[in-house]
């Protein structure tokens, strides 16, 4: 079969295919009636099974995202009339009354000495909750928010929907909390390579979703016991059981290991619980740890919600203590500090990113850095072993002498030894893999280094927590019906922009907290041979970090997690956990961890466990302690049954708790329910997940296979002081058959390949310190001209008169605003490069900026567009005009107004707003941005204005083919397709016409020299005696790098009809009538066809009526058959839509524009 025959062949098979997907997409959408009808039915039914037969082949290699059931939208709600006077006035009194309390009341409590004590246990279980900074600023205007929705649901008798649902829409322009929101609705930003620390910019068109120091997200509405901010009571209106009372009678010691799991799981699982969630505890005055135990009624902190400890305690009755210190968790503020019930706050990013070892904020990441090769800060022992650095503040340590606790990304760091360990293997994972990317690439920087290395660490947890720790956990059955299990090959197409990934609120306070019941009561040690060596209990390792100081502990506590069995997830929870947790070294106090958990879950308005159930759509619906049976052991049921008086009553960590595992987890249905649904979000609302292919941030297909190598094993392996074999999967329990142990120098532990990131040495390089200072110093340059440029215009110097040429050239050319902003920014990387390029020709300070030398300035100007300034110069856009949504809807059948997208690999090319291409480089005089004066010879190029007297003079001769339309199509078509626009004094003209204008007018000048013996012009001004020039202005700058100056496009590469429906989102809508798909238009005076839309705002219009036409491109007024071209190609769309419409009744006007625009 020959080359052609098989070319024919196809082409025919395509046709044929196209018909198919045709007859199957024009036909179905028609109802049809009648014998013949069943017979085009059946072939369109028999078109449609085949086009997605052939339609699979080619998408087979695509997983599509798993859809899950959506959270219920809550109830809509009728809310009574509340004038913006009132509310307001309500508002004033609530930040009056948090005034009074912070400036009197706090501060008579703390001067009364009502503050916690350190070295009490009270003050370690304050060192997990410390609060941030950031979180106690945000406290008082969230705490007269909550204030004011508390007397406004007391005035009115709003129910909990109501407050709920009905009070955030509340309008509060105009008030205290909108004039003083420190968390304002945030415009869409622009991706970035590198996640921010604090999870900023994740989401492009919700900047703040998944940040730090936000609030938890709610699957349910809170269950306050006045509906907004007391917590949970019982259904009955009482007092729930006391915590300490269900924490003794439910969940008792009992040592039950389990069967296969091993206790990393458990470390690891809360190692993953930090990277996640971080609840903060309110502060008193000055940042002092509340007190609320064994304190008069007038030292009474309002933020206090002790756990009262009944008389019969077996523990702590025995010691006449009758209360537990509990402080309520802080309070945090709406986007935008509306009104509704009280929030939570999150110290750490929603993100799976690594927070936990590298912080959620720049000045943590800051306090972990070396700034030398990309490294984390250590300290190295005598051994030369790599621990976590040592903290400044000790306060919050137990250790002794030299043996201080450590700085990590995460507080609670030192909080037990299982910690440390998964800490300090972390950070070495780090350093390990700066080293070997420096290595690899040592033309790159500590910032690329770093940032390489912890973008490698991210995907590295996200890996092994997706494939190793939540199949431990949830059992296939959860993982395949959330869509958990990372693919095998190839890049995920799930991310969705729609989804907040941020933390369940329920999730972070009872849900996780299932891991310390599997928490042994002992760390079990071992050596390097497998033998165990001795135990330490979990209360002596509590912020006592001496043991890591030892040459071999480190390696004993981390081989005994792989090797020691976790307890059974179940109620009983370890003595440990109970009533050791902080012990007092001196007293040998303690305190509940239960007890603490249960009590957080109510002061967050949690809602009770069978209100979970039925959330998650659970069978059989619990009503009764009997329904309980189908849940969870009968004894287990009587314990409850004792506690709590009602069945709706029962707190979610213990109901979740109590159920009976599902097969092949390690938890119940409904705590399986919540994990599900919170790392489904977690994976699918992250645009930095490690397996999406979401430019610029995605890794490539080969780096990406050689991170689904990494596994818990290979991390400990290269990162354990000395261990020469451990099993394949840690998080079990070694089997010489499914899960023996492995040499870790073998292959059955795969290594990561790190060549797939070596990249080319690029000619130029610039370091950060240099290019931040030449980009603040451009950009005061910048700033001075445009002051300059303020002024000029205030005194109205050297702008053109609006009846002017010069007038009349800027309406052909005038810049959108967002063109303005591009070009603003393109100054400034004009005047940077000028700086370099300056240096560069200063040999003296060459070596200062760059490793390699260059031949000549033109291999600069090459050089410098690949240096990233992403992170020191925000790219300006108009927001609400633009396209930027990331990743590309691939299924769209319809062109973005922009461009954007029209490539999916490069979303940005011919994109409207984007520089212009280049066939050759361009030639500029200082091989920058100076317009070309000198020819190649050395001698002045000949003025403009004679080139266009000698060579373009005038000359009637019509074509004796081709009618003046090729002409008019042409122009038409240009318009389509390229826009230059040029410089303007704010949006006035410039008068350019003095030769000297450069100087005395504007940079952007750059007027035409009038010849001797010009036919038109003097070439001298009689008036003045001075020579005569033209008038003209550069065209905008655009360029977004550093380098050559560029020019910008205004509309869209394509010949995509943009002049007849615009290049940005805003002129589209301007030209729509959102009736029936059709556009605008005049009406004709006289009754003939349509008119284009008229308007009186054109800028540049000098009609006697002040009316100009509006179109897709700004140009359609310039003259008479342009316009009449605009004309016709609305009527066209207009008429098409119309019979569209007749055919397809049903087709919505979006349809009908889209389809109509094509």
């Amino acid at each position: 079969m020959t080359v052609w025959f098989r070319i024919i062949l196809l082409t025919v098979l395509l046709e044929l295919w196209l018909q198919v997907l045709m007859s199957s997409t024009e036909m179905v959408e028609v109802p049809i009636i009648g014998r013949k009808s069943q017979r085009i039915v059946s072939r369109v039914t028999r078109g449609l099974r085949l086009h997605k037969r052939q339609l699979g082949r080619f998408t087979q290699h695509i997983k599509p995202a798993k859809e899950i059931e959506p959270i219920p939208e809550g109830p809509k709600v009728l809310m009574p009339r509340i004038s913006s006077e009132e509310l307001k006035k309500f508002i004033d009194q609530a930040a009056e009354a948090v005034r009074f309390r912070m400036e009197s009341t706090e501060t008579s409590i703390y001067r009364s000495g009502a503050v916690q004590k350190p070295g009490t246990p009270e003050w370690y279980a304050t060192a997990t909750t410390r609060i941030k900074k950031a979180a106690k600023n945000y406290s008082r205007i969230a705490l007269t928010a909550e204030e004011a929705t508390r007397r406004i649901a007391n005035k009115y008798d709003l129910t909990k929907d109501q407050v709920s649902y009905g009070l955030p829409t509340a309008d509060i322009r105009g008030t205290i909390l909108n004039t003083n929101c420190p968390l304002e609705v945030d415009f869409p930003c622009q991706p970035r390579k590198y996640r921010a620390f604090s999870g900023y910019c994740n989401n492009v068109q919700n900047p703040s979703w998944g940040n730090s120091n936000r609030r938890f997200v709610r699957f349910l509405a809170p269950d306050y016991a006045d509906a907004v901010s007391l917590p949970r009571q019982a259904i009955g209106g009482e007092y729930l059981p006391s915590a300490r009372e269900v924490s003794m009678s439910v969940h008792t010691d009992s040592d039950r290991p389990h069967t296969h799991v091993t206790a990393i799981l458990a470390i690891f699982g809360e190692f993953v619980y930090h990277d996640l969630a971080h609840i903060a505890q309110s502060a008193g005055y000055q940042g002092s740890r509340i007190k609320c135990c064994g304190v008069d009624k007038n030292q009474f902190h309002p933020e206090c919600y002790p756990i009262r400890v009944p008389t019969s305690d077996p523990v702590f009755g025995r010691r006449n203590q009758n209360c537990m210190e509990y402080t309520r968790s802080c309070t945090t503020p709406r986007i935008g500090c509306t009104l509704g019930p009280r929030e939570q706050i999150n110290q750490v990013t929603a993100f799976l990113d690594a927070s936990v070892v590298y912080g959620s904020s720049e000045e943590e990441a800051n306090l972990l850095r070396t700034f030398k090769g990309g490294e984390l800060k250590t300290q190295r022992t005598a051994a030369g072993r790599e621990l976590l650095p040592a903290d400044v503040e000790q306060s919050y340590c137990k250790g002794l002498g030299k043996s201080k606790c450590f700085l990590a990304g995460d507080i609670r760091v030192n909080e037990n030894a299982g910690l440390i360990v998964m800490h300090t293997v972390w950070v070495r994972e780090h350093n390990r893999l700066a080293r070997n990317l420096a290595q690899l690439n040592p033309h790159w920087d500590d910032h690329q280094i770093f940032e390489e290395a912890r973008r490698i660490v991210g995907a590295q947890l996200q890996h092994i927590t997706y494939k190793e720790l939540l199949p431990a956990i949830l059992g296939q059955d959860i993982t395949d019906k959330y869509d958990l299990q990372p693919q095998g090959s190839g890049h995920f197409t799930g991310y969705d922009i729609n989804i907040n990934a941020g933390v369940s609120n329920a999730v972070a306070t009872s849900v996780f907290a299932f891991l310390f019941s599997m928490m042994p009561s002992h760390f079990e040690l071992y050596s390097k041979e497998y033998k165990k060596v001795g135990s330490k209990a979990m209360s002596e390792t509590f912020f006592q970090p001496s043991d890591m100081y030892d040459s071999n502990k480190l390696n004993e506590y981390l081989l005994g997690l792989v090797s020691q069995k976790a307890q059974n997830r179940d109620e009983f929870i370890s003595k440990e956990m109970t009533n050791n947790i902080f012990t007092e070294t001196n007293t040998g106090a303690g305190t509940d961890l239960v007890a603490y958990i249960l009590q957080q879950g109510r002061d967050h308005g949690i809602p009770g466990y069978t209100h979970w159930r039925k959330f998650c759509r659970i069978d059989p619906t619990i009503n009764s302690f009997s329904d309980l049976r189908a849940a969870m052991a009968s004894e287990t049921i009587e314990k409850i049954a004792r506690i709590y008086k009602n069945v709706h009553d029962i707190d979610l960590f213990t109901g979740g708790l109590a159920e009976t595992p599902l097969n092949g987890a390690v938890i119940g249905p409904t705590f399986a329910c919540l994990l599900g649904r919170q790392f489904h979000y977690v994976r699918r609302g992250d645009r930095f997940w490690y397996e999406n292919d979401i430019p610029p941030s995605s890794f490539s297909k080969e780096q990406l296979t050689e991170i689904r190598k990494v596994s818990l094993a290979r991390i400990l392996c290269d990162n354990a002081d000395n261990a020469d074999f451990m099993q394949p999967s840690t998080m079990y329990v070694t089997d010489p058959f499914l899960n023996a142990y492995q040499t870790c120098s073998s292959g059955d532990i795969p290594t990561m390949d790190l060549s797939k990131w070596k990249t080319l040495s690029p000619r130029f390089q610039v370091s950060a310190t240099v290019l931040k200072d030449s980009l603040s110093r451009a950009k005061r340059q910048a700033a001075n001209l445009m002051e300059n440029e303020r002024i000029s215009i205030n005194r109205e110097q050297g702008l053109a008169g609006s009846k002017s040429p010069q007038a009349a050239h800027l309406s052909f050319l005038r810049p959108k605003r967002q063109a303005q902003l591009i070009s603003n920014q393109s100054l400034v990387l004009e005047f940077a490069s000028q700086t370099f390029a300056n240096n560069f020709l200063n040999r003296n300070q060459r070596d200062e900026e760059t490793r390699l030398s260059f031949n000549s300035i033109q291999d600069l100007m090459s050089a410098l567009p690949n240096v990233d300034v992403g992170d020191l110069l925000d790219i300006p856009k108009v927001f609400d005009c633009d396209d930027q949504t990331l990743p590309c809807d691939h299924t769209s059948k319809f062109r973005t107004i922009t461009g954007w997208c029209n490539n999916l690999n490069h979303p940005e090319w011919g994109k409207s707003m984007r520089v212009f291409s280049r066939i050759l480089p361009p030639v500029y005089e200082d091989d920058m941005s100076s317009p070309r004066v000198t020819g190649r010879q050395g001698t002045p190029l000949p003025s403009g204005r004679l080139i266009s007297t000698q060579v373009h003079y005038d000359v009637a001769a019509p074509h004796v083919r081709y009618s003046l339309m090729v002409m008019q199509w042409g122009q038409f078509v240009d318009h389509d397709i390229t826009f230059t626009p040029m410089n303007t004094a704010n949006g006035k003209p410039l008068d350019c016409s003095d030769c000297q204008s450069a100087r005395s007018v504007h940079p952007e000048c750059l007027p035409i020299v009038v010849p001797p013996n010009d036919p038109f012009y003097p070439a001298i001004n009689r008036t003045t005696g001075r020579p005569t020039c033209i008038s003209f202005v550069r065209s905008l700058a655009g360029q977004l790098t550093l380098g050559r100056r560029e020019q910008l496009n205004q509309v869209t590469a394509y010949v995509d009809a943009s002049n007849v429906y615009g290049s940005d989102r805003c002129e589209a809508r301007m030209l729509r009538t959102f009736i029936g798909g059709k556009l605008n238009v005049t009406r004709h005076p006289h009754g003939a066809k349509d008119l284009l839309p008229q308007t009186s705002n054109h800028k540049d219009c000098v009609a006697p009526s002040g009316l100009c036409f509006e179109a897709g491109d700004s140009r359609a007024s310039e003259q008479p058959a342009l316009a009449a071209m605009h004309t016709i190609f609305m009527r066209e769309h207009n008429r098409i839509v119309t019979e569209l419409q007749k055919m397809n009744p049903h087709w919505s006007d979006e349809m009908l524009y889209q389809h109509g625009k094509g």
